[in-house]
């Protein structure tokens, strides 16, 4: 289901692009990102019979000091900023202006999606109970290589390169750290009877990393400065670097 939005998305956001304009498609995407955060409030426990009622303060509490956690909610907040959010909106208008058509779009997606989808498969085989440190670091300079790339040599062979690049090792981060998440959130401090508030104090975290980045792309649409635009480009590609970084410091929890 994944692979398949990650085929569909970009090519109907470049569609409405190319009949609108960057500034109203900001505007909506940064609607429905308020509207995710408003529906991240309503992750409630319903096994009331068997569990402890929800209390997200009392959870906040127990897991402040927690070095791993806080880690990993600040890895969130960041890939909301970035590869969840406004980066994911700025690589497909960056193919738009590049290649001009959206069935171009839709074929690089595409050959990037079944490339990542690989990955997977191999990192799964190899990886799966190994340590995976050095794979994580990999996967969080890599994307960034291949934009400083395009800004130095800019024609379609390094925009299709940056794409696939991003996407399959984005996606691999996107593993790793949700392998961490999952299995932190099953741990000694993480238990059942207060997984719903850590999930939920994960999608409130993810979730306004996306509106200030959908806010910063809004403001920078209004100014149609192409190299504001580059710029935001550039800067959230290399924050990607940052989300690494948190994510190797959190362990596997693998038994």
């Amino acid at each position: 289901m994944t692979a398949t939005i990650n085929i569909i998305f970009p090519i109907l956001l470049g569609t409405i692009i190319s009949k609108t304009n960057f500034e109203l498609t900001a505007l909506i995407i940064l609607g429905i990102s308020i509207i995710q955060l408003l529906l991240s409030f309503f992750l409630i426990n319903d096994k009331k019979d068997k569990y402890p009622s929800f209390n997200i303060n009392k959870t906040i509490k127990l897991i402040k000091n927690n070095k791993e956690i806080k880690n990993l909610l600040l890895a969130q907040f960041i890939f909301g900023m970035t590869t969840y959010g406004s980066l994911e909106k700025l690589k497909t208008i960056l193919i738009i202006q590049s290649l001009k058509t959206n069935l171009n779009l839709g074929i690089i997606t595409s050959l990037a999606t079944i490339l990542s989808i690989i990955t997977i498969k191999i990192y799964s085989k190899i990886y799966k109970e190994k340590n995976d440190k050095n794979i994580i670091l990999l996967s969080s300079i890599l994307p960034v290589i291949s934009v400083f790339i395009i800004f130095f040599i800019k024609n379609p062979f390094t925009i299709i390169l940056y794409n696939i690049f991003y996407t399959v090792f984005t996606t691999l981060l996107h593993l790793t750290a949700n392998i961490r998440l999952f299995n932190i959130s099953d741990s000694k401090i993480i238990d059942k009877n207060n997984q719903c508030e850590f999930f939920t104090l994960r999608e409130i975290t993810l979730n306004i990393g996306r509106i200030l980045g959908f806010i910063v792309m809004y403001l920078i649409s209004k100014t149609n400065n192409e190299i504001l635009l580059n710029s935001n480009l550039l800067l959230l590609t290399v924050l990607i670097v940052l989300i690494g970084l948190l994510v190797r410091k959190v362990k596997k929890y693998e038994e």
